[in-house]
This record gives C-alpha cells, structure tokens and sequence, in this order.
C-alpha cells in the first residue's frame, strides 16, 4: 500500500539585476542569449535553459550585444512571468536593468512548477524535488563533508539572517545526524538527473519492552552508547569502521555517538587520531 502526498512550494527570487551584474552578459554563450524584441516562439529557449544548467535570456540586445532597447517593457513584465509559467511550468524571473541609456529585459531560469512529492510505503518514505546537482557534483559529494553552492545565494542569505537556517552546508550532516540520534537508518539519496530523492528507511522496532518514560528512539540511543562504551573498554584502540560495523550502524551514526558521549565525559581519546586509544572515564 502506498499513499502520495504532493505539495508545491513556490519560492520568488530576491535577484535584482544592475549594471554591475552584466558582466556574465557581455558574451553570448550556451547559458546567454540576445534578442533584439520579445517573440513566443523564445519560450523554447527557456524551456531549452529550464532542461539544462540554467541561463539568461536578455531581450534588447542585438545579435552583436549592442543595447537597442525595449519598447513594451512595462507589458512585457506583467505578462511574461505568467505565460512562462502557464505554458512551460517554470518559474522564471524576469527583471527590467538599464544599460548605455536603453532598457532590456532579463529572463533568468529559477526554477520547475512541478510539486515537491512526498510518498509513504510500508517501509519507507520518499522525498522527491524535481531539482539538479551543481556541475561536476555526485550524490556521493553530498553525503560528505563539503563546500556550499546556493543556486540563489540571495535567498540563502535572507534564511539566514531569519534566522531560519544556521549555516549553509549543514543541512545534511544534520538530517543524518537526527536519524542517528533517534536510532533510525541512515537515509539514501538518489539522483536521476531531473529530480534528487531522499529516501528514509523505516527501523525495525527495538525487541524489548521500552521504559515508559522514555521513547523508543531514547531506548535504542541508549543501548547504542551502552554496547559502544563495551566495545572501547574492551578494545581501546578500535577504529570507527570497526565500531559502525559491530554495532550494524554507519560510520557516520558513530561519529555522533562518540561525540555524544565525549560531551558527556563519559569518554575521551588520549593520543594521534589515527593509532590512539579510547579511554572510558565512567
């Protein structure tokens, strides 16, 4: 049995075009095109850019990047937004800059109108965004420590100030660590190329009764640290591959327990991190 939850979230772009922001204009290229008047048959272009890596449609400029200017751009900014909307499902913007004394238009790619999915199994749940990774970037970087790329770092700097979001790049070292902390299975990511899916497997209940002050993602945390601490009594010097593979959880899980219980006190590590011993203080 499968039940689909589907919702679609729209988020407006806080990019304002100036002078100062041509410079990624000054050449036509694979992500830039010029033309002099607007035409519906440019949808295609936007389409083309929306199945891609993005880009910027300037209307205004001539095939040679000379500034003629546009005549209807009060029309063109009421009415473009929605018919790329209405007929392509995209999400566009489309801004009004001024360059040599003439006015253009700019129509940049923001993002798809398809609705994020949400799809509950019997023994999962699937998060769906019809989304791309940035160039050269695997789903394997993103499970890894790395570097920030906002597609829009404008919005993630309005998050950020709204105190919405701590820092960028954390976001998913802190999903893996709230599945760690409630003693569930690590979660997958999958990339098609048109959509990025995060995949979170449901744990199998803990077989004993759990105390009924407690929850049972507190009992299985618990019993984690309880069999880690066991193991570094026993051996000091045991690696954390070794420990993610004894106690049937990722390496990653390790690492928060170990962090837990170094915040606790009840552990510490005396030597080189690699070749050091574990010591069990309590």
């Amino acid at each position: 049995m499968m039940l689909v939850f589907e919702r679609c979230y729209t988020v407006p772009s806080l990019y304002k075009t100036d002078c100062t922001k041509q410079e990624s204009m000054k050449k036509e290229n694979q992500n830039t095109e010029w033309k002099e008047s607007w035409r519906d048959e440019y949808l295609k272009w936007i389409c083309g850019f929306a199945n891609a890596q993005g880009g910027v449609l300037v209307i205004g400029k001539n095939d040679r990047g000379q500034p003629v200017g546009v005549s209807d751009t009060r029309e063109l900014l009421e009415t473009l937004p929605n018919k790329i909307r209405d007929l392509l499902g995209i999400v566009a913007d489309v801004n009004v800059f001024n360059e040599a004394g003439h006015e253009l238009i700019e129509i940049k790619d923001y993002g798809s109108g398809a609705p994020i999915q949400i799809r509950v199994y019997d023994h999962k749940i699937t998060v769906g965004n019809a989304s791309v990774l940035p160039e050269d970037w695997s789903v394997q970087d993103l499970t890894q420590e790395h570097e920030s790329r906002p597609f829009n770092p404008d919005i993630a700097h309005v998050f950020f100030r709204a105190g919405q979001i701590e820092t960028w790049g954390r976001g998913i070292e802190k999903i893996f660590d709230a599945c760690a902390a409630a003693g569930l299975p690590e979660p997958r990511y999958g990339d098609t190329g048109a959509t990025l899916r995060l995949t979170f497997p449901f744990a199998t209940p803990p077989i004993n009764t759990p105390d009924p002050g407690k929850s049972a993602g507190n009992v299985t945390q618990e019993t984690t640290q309880e069999k880690m601490i066991t193991l570094l009594k026993n051996t000091p010097k045991v690696t954390g591959k070794e420990l993610a593979i004894k106690l049937g959880i990722t390496e990653h899980g390790v690492k928060y327990h170990l962090n837990k219980l170094k915040a606790a006190g009840l552990i510490r590590h005396v030597g080189p991190t690699k070749g050091g011993d574990w010591e069990v203080l309590k």
